[in-house]
C-alpha cells in the first residue's frame, strides 16, 4: 500500500534471473539465480542469505524452480544448455542433465511421468527421465530430443 520495500532478501553480482519459494513448511527456503554463476538460498523463518551456491564456472542461470517429486530438490536452468538438481539443505549439486548446444529457456518437471522438459535456444525440447541418472559420457543420450 505505501510502496516501500518489506525487506530484501540479498542481491547477486549480475543481473537476477528468476526467484522460487518452497511451497513445503519443511522446507522454508527461497532461492535467486542470476547471470553471476551463482545460487543464493534464503532462510524465510529468518530472512537471511543461508548460502551461496557456485554452480557453475561460468555462464548464469536462466530459471529455477522447486521440485514437487522432493521439496528438498530445486531445479536450475543454465544458459549453458544445462539442467541442475540441487539439495537445498547442503548446496549439493545432485545431478546434471546436459543435451541443449544453447541456453534453457525453460523447463517444466512433470511429475506423473517423472520426467523433466527443457526447451532451448537450440530449437529443442528434450525430455530427461528422472528416475535414472544422467549418462556423463555422451550428454545427448540422456535425453530424447524432439523436433517438428
Amino acid at each position: 500500500m505505501t510502496g516501500e520495500g518489506g525487506g530484501l532478501l540479498g542481491e547477486h553480482a549480475d543481473s537476477v534471473e528468476c526467484i522460487a519459494f518452497c511451497v513445503s513448511e519443511q522446507a522454508p527456503y527461497c532461492v535467486s539465480c542470476a547471470i553471476d554463476t551463482k545460487i543464493h538460498v534464503y532462510s524465510l523463518k529468518e530472512h537471511k542469505l543461508r548460502q551461496k551456491i557456485e554452480a557453475a564456472e561460468y555462464g548464469g542461470f536462466s530459471k529455477i524452480e522447486f521440485s514437487t517429486l522432493d521439496v528438498h530438490m530445486f531445479y536450475a536452468a543454465s544458459t549453458l544448455g544445462h539442467l541442475v538438481v540441487i539439495d537445498v539443505r547442503s548446496g549439493a549439486l545432485l545431478r546434471t542433465y546436459k543435451g541443449h548446444a544453447a541456453p534453457i529457456n525453460g523447463f517444466l518437471e512433470v511429475p506423473e511421468h517423472k520426467v523433466a522438459v527443457t526447451v532451448g535456444d537450440d530449437f529443442l525440447c528434450n525430455i530427461y527421465d528422472l528416475t535414472k541418472p544422467p549418462k556423463s559420457s555422451l550428454p545427448k543420450e540422456d535425453s530424447k530430443e524432439i523436433k517438428d
